[in-house]
């Protein structure tokens, strides 16, 4: 693939054939998948795409290789279209995919295990945008009973520009035993939805008898954890 110039490079073409070690025979082309679960609506949108290779004979490689043969890595490109008039600030959230490309610009670094605990944030301009997705067919994460499908999921949420924000399941605080911290730390993940780095220079709660500090931090690439010492004061 990447003698082609990656993936990226190419245009769809139905008549276009690939090498590929694990087809019949020995080559491969474009397939038309159709998303399921798709939802959209004014301020997101998330579909899933099932990749199954079913001229594959998957039972005569595992013969041959064992449970290797159902590793494999595959390219899916999609896209969305912005039809509102200025530019958008959007949360992308990538289940199951091991690297995208967005409009010809790389993020290693997908969300392989669906965690969603570090969303990338895109500052897209109206029009039409281009995702290619790299996945990864893993045998020890996704088992080798069945046909060796890839289940990926898409979404995109809109998120206000500009703010600094909570990430999802971000605070991670100790417990309260006896009237002591059972640590004396914690953390909180904060996500910036703006263009510019924000510094973070410290941390405290209010009104709770509590105090919290923190060395600087700098969000400069969407999302920080802010490491916390915890002390209890006097109300």
């Amino acid at each position: 693939m990447e003698y082609y110039g990656g993936f990226r490079a190419l245009e769809y073409d139905p008549e276009a054939r690939f090498r590929s070690s694990l087809t019949p025979n020995g080559t491969t082309g474009w397939t038309l998948l159709q998303a399921s679960n798709a939802e959209y609506g004014l301020y997101g949108a998330e579909f899933s795409l099932e990749v199954a290779f079913a001229q594959v004979d998957w039972t005569l490689l595992q013969a041959v290789y064992g449970w290797a043969a159902l590793q494999y890595q595959a390219w899916a490109r999609t896209g969305i279209t912005i039809t509102a008039d200025t530019a958008q600030t959007l949360v992308l959230y990538t289940d199951h995919v091991l690297e995208y490309w967005v409009d010809g610009k790389p993020y290693f670094g997908g969300d392989f295990y669906a965690y969603r605990k570090a969303a990338h944030v895109l500052h897209l301009e109206p029009g039409r945008h281009v995702f290619d997705l790299r996945l990864i067919r893993d045998v020890r994460a996704m088992g080798g009973i069945g046909e060796p499908t890839i289940q990926a999921t898409v979404g995109l949420k809109a998120v206000p520009a500009g703010v600094l924000e909570p990430a999802e399941n971000g605070f991670l605080m100790p417990d309260f035993v006896e009237g002591q911290f059972a640590t004396p730390f914690g953390s909180v993940a904060l996500r910036n939805n703006g263009l510019e780095p924000v510094e973070v220079h410290g941390v405290h709660a209010v009104g709770v008898g509590k105090f919290y500090t923190s060395t600087t931090c700098k969000a400069d690439d969407n999302r920080m954890n802010i490491m916390l010492r915890c002390q209890r004061t006097a109300p």
